[in-house]
């Protein structure tokens, strides 16, 4: 898997939201200086430094940015990426701004390495402006720019629209090789006593590793009363992307945060800085998927037993409209009832405050009880009766059709139901 002709590639490194270029701390020198002595060579390293505390920036506007700066200083040369948190979703951008999928070819990306990234949001988003400029473990005291905080709430529209497009986005295929390094590690001189997501199982104090993966499934469930189960469900999935949860790692602070922990002294016992490596080397994409092999087995033996996993359900109707009064009751079992689920299989529920016909699930699977082989759910939406009004929508998955809930990873539901019209609502009258 070792690729040992030389190589010369410019690094650029992209922070996360609400940090500075302090947040690098030591680790792109330590990365510049141990790879100049191998055969494998920087030639020119760049530290990014964007605007993202601004109420009036939105993801786009930063990806734009991102393009101009780029051009400015190697043009349209090629390039890897490593990026921190928010920083990911600011590269994810750019590639479907700027690279249509029929353009991939010609993108100058080639490594982008994703540092403890918020692929599908963060649980703490929904705190709002005052409080997360408060919170340690993420923003440094910066109040957070209104329009990327809508984007990284869980179930936003912006990350229905981003991660819909990057499903059709084969990147290794065309010499994109993206990774995705995460830790499941709380920081307790971070926490948060006022707010539980600081310490949640199965994150990093900020992100789920469930929302970092880029291994995600999207699935279309649309409602037909005419067929035999009542919908007709159609399934998606992300090509199969290098991911690895790190021991002893979280998202921000000097004792484990997974930049600024990095030193001089200690690096050679972190296995961050190996992983890099490794990525950056990666020529082809046999090698890549040797190493993404070689990264899921190690994350699976790091993890904690089961996991957590997420589901990102929005409900709309087949007018393409939200549908933002509804109940979501949960399944499981052979008889698929609400009360087969074990004790304290659901660690959240979220509804997104400005979206709010998308709703967060949180799992843990270790709890999942007969939901672990049967699972499945019930949405009751308002108005159910009148002239214009929406039917109970009832759906049933076992392990044996398809795979519900993976450790790890995330599933997105869009759910279309069937806007249902009243006899009354438009009549003919015989005159005379």
């Amino acid at each position: 898997m070792e690729n040992n002709k030389c190589t010369s590639m410019t690094l650029l490194f992209v922070h996360g939201w609400g940090a500075d270029i302090a947040s690098y701390g030591q680790l792109p020198q330590i990365i510049s200086d141990h790879l100049r002595s191998t055969s494998w060579r920087i030639e020119h390293l760049y530290l990014g430094q964007y605007i993202s505390v601004n109420d009036e920036v939105d993801l786009d506007d930063i990806a734009n940015a991102f393009e101009l700066a780029k051009n400015n200083i190697i043009g349209d040369s090629r390039f890897s990426v490593i990026c921190h948190s928010t920083g990911a979703v600011v590269i994810r951008q750019w590639l479907q701004r700027y690279f249509s999928v029929n353009q991939l070819q010609r993108c100058p990306l080639k490594h982008l390495i994703m540092l403890a990234p918020a692929n599908h949001g963060s649980a703490l988003a929904q705190l709002g402006k005052s409080r997360l400029s408060r919170v340690a473990a993420w923003f440094r005291g910066h109040e957070p720019g209104i329009k990327i905080l809508h984007w990284l709430e869980l179930a936003s529209l912006g990350q229905w629209q981003t991660n819909r497009a990057s499903l059709d986005y084969d990147l290794s295929a065309h010499g994109i090789y993206c990774a995705v390094l995460t830790g499941e590690t709380i920081d307790k001189s971070l926490y948060d006593y006022l707010n539980s997501y600081t310490a949640e199982p199965g994150s990093d104090g900020v992100v789920r590793s469930a929302a970092a993966n880029m291994n995600y499934r999207y699935w279309r469930i649309e409602q037909h009363l005419s067929t035999r189960d009542g919908y007709q469900l159609s399934m998606q999935q992300m090509p199969l992307s290098a991911f690895e949860v790190l021991p002893k790692t979280s998202h921000s602070g000097k004792r484990y945060g997974i930049m600024a922990s990095i030193t001089r002294r200690n690096y050679p016992n972190k296995p961050l800085l190996k992983r890099i490596q490794q990525i950056l080397r990666v020529d082809s994409l046999e090698q890549y998927q040797q190493l993404t092999q070689a990264m899921l087995m190690n994350s699976d033996e790091q993890s904690r037993p089961a996991g957590y996993a997420m589901l990102v359900l929005r409900v709309w109707d087949d007018k393409q409209q939200a549908v933002t009064d509804f109940d979501c009751i949960l399944l499981a079992g052979k008889d698929y009832r609400a009360d087969k689920f074990g004790r304290g299989f659901l660690s959240d529920k979220q509804f997104n405050q400005k979206a709010n016909n998308g709703l967060t699930f949180y799992f843990n699977m270790a709890k999942l009880g007969p939901a672990k082989q049967y699972w499945g759910f019930k949405i009751v939406a308002r108005p159910n009766q009148g002239v214009c009004f929406y039917q109970t929508l009832e759906c049933h998955f076992s392990v044996e059709q398809q795979q519900v809930l993976i450790a790890q990873q995330t599933l997105i539901i869009d759910l279309v139901l069937k806007r249902q019209l009243s006899t009354e609502l438009f009549t003919f009258q015989k005159k005379g």
